[in-house]
């Protein structure tokens, strides 16, 4: 692994362990603080939707309740009006509802369910409709209903739309009063729920019974294996609605996939169920915005911490690689080259420049070392040289046997003595190679062999050796001791003294003629 790469994940751990730490900790808890506030947010949107829906429906039964007294402020009784009456009447009732752009219809019964007056919107006004006997189901339904209630109340009945079989029409119900006690009639407003509920256009609208009358495209699969579709009982997708719409109260629900709904009732009559419920789905997308907007700032913070790590580990690699290129060719320029004036100077903390500054002064010290050391080699060199040109020109022998006993050193004047070159004398024990014995006046004159490690031995000796052709030798072995390397070796110096012999032999010879 480089090292900018393991300086880059030490620095960017260094600095996303603090976030990760901070958004552990507070992440959880800051998301549910703002899902109790969307929450409450919610319940309170509930609360005023359901107040902005019982203004209009306030509005709608106002103008309901001062149609029905009409027939008895002008002074007209529904069941004895004549062909003129019910024109004035009729005229009466277009000039009070013919605003109201959402009444698809108005139709006033007598008590015996006679339709006396019959008003259909045609465009943009209610114009007067042929008047039909009460043989519908749902108008005797409606009579019934409007008979029962009370003077200012109001009932409801959702059919279906002569005119559009698919679409839904919502009618109302209220009593006429009459110069008596009892009612004179009944009036009935019929109403587009499109246009009377536009302000809920994304609203799913359900019987208090649970029947689905009306899907908007645009409202979510609460369920994708039981999709919410018109007749459809939501009741039997969703058992726990059933407790929240028995409480003719507005409420926010949620499912088990977590989409929220707000419930409101339409209501025209605090006694009685509502006509309809309103479930309009929750706009979750600021929710939503906030945490995408909370996971792409934790996610941007982390990018910028990743590249602000990563300019700053690839700006200390670049700096350990000068450091390193600075220190090879230091010491190339120091090993290689010879140069002595070598300085390193780096710039940056403290301890990069005492770095430096030691660097400098160990380059200087190896200078200082190496120069004694070639001094020192150099001496060697010319003491080997001297000691070369000392033994090769040398008369006499000079062997050298190291503290095991073999031969260290044989120079030529032995190699033509003995007959063994150096290359066959180096390494073998110098009693095997030449086999020294003690002459007779060698042996007159010996004293006793001194061991090599008491100490130094300074002794001339004569000996009888062989050379390599077996030929026995007299030599004269001036023997002496040296320590190299804490190790004592013996320094042999051996002369021929065969000219020497004769010369005595002949001497002692012609003594012993003399003195014959």
């Amino acid at each position: 692994m480089k090292l900018r790469t393991i300086i880059f994940i030490i620095l960017l751990a260094l600095g996303i362990l603090p976030i990760l730490t901070l958004v552990g900790v507070n992440l959880r808890a800051h998301i549910n603080q703002h899902e109790t506030v969307e929450t409450k947010r919610t319940a309170a949107a509930a609360e005023n939707s359901f107040v902005s829906l019982n203004a209009r429906v306030k509005c709608i039964k106002k103008s309901l309740l001062q149609a029905a007294a009409t027939p008895l402020s002008a002074g007209l009784t529904p069941s004895s009006l004549d062909p003129a009456g019910r024109q004035r009447l009729a005229e009466l009732l277009r000039g009070q509802l013919n605003t109201e752009k959402m009444i698809l219809g108005v139709r006033l019964l007598d008590p015996s369910g006679n339709q006396l007056i019959s008003l259909r919107r045609n465009s943009d006004s209610l114009e007067a409709a042929p008047t039909e006997a009460a043989h519908a189901e749902a108008q005797s339904q409606l009579l019934r209903k409007g008979l029962a209630l009370k003077t200012s109340q109001v009932d409801t009945l959702l059919t279906g739309d002569q005119a559009d079989p698919a679409a839904t029409r919502l009618s109302l119900a209220t009593p006429i009063p009459g110069a008596e006690d009892g009612a004179a009639g009944v009036l009935i407003l019929d109403l587009a729920p499109d246009l009377f509920l536009d302000a809920h256009v994304d609203a799913c609208r359900v019987t208090p019974a649970g029947t689905i009358v009306h899907v908007p495209a645009t409202f979510p699969d609460l369920e994708p294996m039981h999709p919410v579709t018109p007749g459809a009982d939501l009741l039997a997708l969703f058992p726990d609605l059933a407790s929240h719409l028995a409480e003719n109260r507005p409420f926010v629900w949620e499912n088990g996939s977590g989409q929220s709904l707000i419930w409101l009732p339409l209501i025209f009559n605090d006694h009685l169920p509502p006509a309809l419920w309103l479930g309009t789905p929750v706009d979750r997308s600021a929710a939503r915005e906030w945490k995408l907007s909370l996971i792409y700032n934790i996610v941007g913070i982390v990018i910028t911490i990743a590249v602000i790590v990563s300019l700053i580990a690839n700006a200390i690699a670049k700096k350990i690689d000068r450091i390193k290129d600075a220190i090879l060719t230091g010491l190339d320029s120091i090993l290689n080259k010879g140069r002595e004036n070598v300085q390193f100077n780096w710039t940056g903390p403290r301890e990069v420049v005492n770095l430096a500054e030691e660097l400098t002064t160990l380059a200087s010290r190896y200078a200082i070392t190496r120069t004694r050391q070639q001094e020192a080699e150099a001496d060697l060199r010319q003491s080997e040289d001297k000691f070369r040109n000392l033994t090769a020109s040398a008369q006499d022998a000079i062997a050298m046997m190291d503290h095991h006993g073999n031969i260290s050193y044989w120079n030529e004047a032995a190699a033509e003595i003995f007959g063994f070159s150096a290359a066959e004398a180096l390494g073998k024990p110098i009693h095997t190679l030449i086999s020294p014995r003690l002459s007779e006046s060698g042996q007159r004159d010996a004293v006793a062999e001194k061991p090599m490690s008491d100490g130094p031995i300074r002794e001339t000796i004569e000996l009888i050796t062989r050379r390599k052709d077996g030929s026995e030798l007299p030599i004269e072995l001036s023997l002496s001791e040296a320590r190299i390397k804490d190790k004592w070796n013996s320094i042999w110096i051996i002369r021929d003294i065969t000219e020497r012999r004769r010369a005595e032999d002949e001497t002692r010879l012609q003594q012993q003629q003399l003195v014959q």
